[in-house]
């Protein structure tokens, strides 16, 4: 089956991570995942392309009315929204980030989606305009996106989503940790209205959950109190670029944190090489027993 691809542009999305996380998908995640934090939704895109039922949730309305719209398959009204705000220029820009909280159904999807196509990084948040990024093409290519039948996006916290799938494999991509050392553009939040969002995350409460499930692949950023947090757990480092994610060194500031089971799997797909594969690539808690094979 052809893997549908996001229409829209957002931070954090792992389009071009697919490839990389998917090496380390085991085969129970065809069960079922959960994705408590739907985006841009590439990465869930891929897997229910593939079969994979995939429960999705967000808490970001105009994000969440985007999905519903394209859900629903009323595509000539979504289009016809959209189209109102060709040609774009930087003044339409501002005014609709000004005006996008008085919107609501087909409207507020529509001007998200020109946000999320001319903002820069697909930050609606913070970014500033980009022009040219909002053309007869893109329209053409969201006519024709098709949302698979086994992706569900609905609105829920990850405190609430979560529990509500004890028996399905998690797959997590959390807001950044914020620090004033992080650059301007990411400090001030870039999900949410004004960052909202992002700012308020709360990332004890979402460590508490996972210390309680196994089944569980996390994208996260690479920052020392995160990596503290997680210490108890196998974390990679891999090396793919995207957006505002990337260091001038064109390496990922992103780490994936895997759970004991995933790491499990991996071991088991290994014919040769897993001590060396795992001390190369990845930190871990010290004299763990899956170092063997």
């Amino acid at each position: 089956m052809k893997t549908a691809r996001s229409p829209i542009r957002y931070p954090g999305g792992k389009g071009k991570a697919i490839r990389f996380l998917d090496a380390y998908l085991p085969s129970w995640l065809d069960r079922g995942v959960c994705s408590p934090f739907a985006g841009g939704l590439n990465f869930e895109l891929y897997i229910a392309s593939r079969g994979t039922p995939v429960h999705a949730y967000d808490i970001y309305k105009p994000l969440l009315a985007l999905w519903k719209e394209l859900k629903s398959g009323n595509r000539a009204e979504l289009l016809a929204a959209v189209k109102q705000y060709l040609p774009m220029d930087k003044q339409k820009f501002h005014d609709i980030k000004a005006n996008l909280d008085k919107l609501s159904g087909t409207e507020l999807a529509a001007a998200f989606y020109v946000l999320s196509r001319t903002a820069h990084s697909g930050n609606t948040s913070n970014g500033g305009y980009v022009e040219g990024r909002l053309t007869e093409g893109n329209l053409r290519k969201l006519e024709k996106f098709v949302m698979p039948a086994n992706l569900h996006v609905e609105e829920a916290p990850f405190w609430e989503s979560i529990p509500l799938h004890p028996e399905l494999a998690l797959y997590l991509d959390p807001p950044y940790l914020l620090k004033e050392k992080l650059d301007s553009k990411m400090s001030k939040g870039l999900y949410g209205s004004k960052g909202s969002t992002h700012n308020d995350f709360d990332h004890l409460k979402l460590k508490e959950l996972l210390d309680k499930r196994d089944n569980w692949i996390m994208s996260y950023d690479n920052h020392p109190e995160i990596i503290d947090l997680y210490r108890d757990y196998f974390i990679f480092y891999p090396s793919w670029q995207y957006g505002m994610t990337t260091e001038r060194s064109g390496k990922s500031r992103e780490i994936l944190i895997v759970s004991s089971h995933v790491v499990i799997d991996m071991r088991d797909n290994f014919q040769e090489g897993w001590t060396d594969f795992i001390r190369d690539n990845c930190t871990f808690p010290k004299d763990h027993p899956l170092l063997r094979i």
